[in-house]
C-alpha cells in the first residue's frame, strides 16, 4: 500500500497513540502495591497483575535470631480474618532464586474472600506467620482486574 508522504506519519502517530491507550499500557500503569509483615520474620508484597495478584515473601534480614529457622515456607494462603474456612489459595507457587517465595493469586478468589480486611497467612515448619491486609489495599489491588 502507497500512502502520500504526509499520510504515513498520520498513520504512524495514530498508530503510536493507540497503543499508548491500550489495555495492556494501561495495566502497566495502575500496577499496585501493599505489603505487611509476619510476624517480624517475613516481608509479605502483593501486586496487582493483569488477572491477580503476585505475592512476594522474604525473609527479614533484621529478623530476631529465634525467627531465623523459619525460613522454610511450606505454602502461602489469604484468609478472612473473620471466618477462618473463607480461604484463597494460589493458583501458582515458586521458590524464587533469590531465596524469596512466590505465589500468584486469581482475582475471583481474592473477591470471593468475605468483605472486609484479608489476612495473608505464611506457613512453615515451626507453624503459621500472620499479617494482615486492609480492605482499602485489598480493593485496589483487584480494581477492574
Amino acid at each position: 500500500m502507497n500512502l502520500a508522504p504526509g499520510m504515513a506519519v498520520k498513520v504512524r502517530a495514530i498508530l503510536l497513540v493507540a497503543l499508548a491507550a491500550s489495555p495492556a499500557a494501561a495495566l502497566a500503569e495502575e500496577s499496585y502495591s501493599t505489603g505487611c509483615v509476619a510476624a517480624k520474620a517475613f516481608d509479605v508484597k502483593l501486586t496487582s497483575t493483569e488477572h491477580g495478584a503476585q505475592m512476594r515473601v522474604d525473609l527479614k534480614h533484621s529478623a530476631p535470631a529465634s525467627t531465623k529457622g523459619a525460613t522454610k515456607i511450606s505454602k502461602v494462603l489469604l484468609r478472612s480474618p473473620y471466618k477462618s474456612e473463607a480461604t484463597a489459595l494460589p493458583t501458582q507457587e515458586t521458590p524464587g532464586a533469590d531465596g524469596a517465595y512466590v505465589a500468584t493469586f486469581d482475582a475471583e478468589a481474592i473477591r470471593s474472600l468475605p468483605a472486609g480486611d484479608v489476612n495473608v497467612v505464611v506457613t512453615t515448619p515451626d507453624g503459621e506467620r500472620v499479617c494482615r491486609i486492609k480492605k482499602s489495599a485489598r480493593e485496589k489491588l483487584v480494581a477492574a482486574r
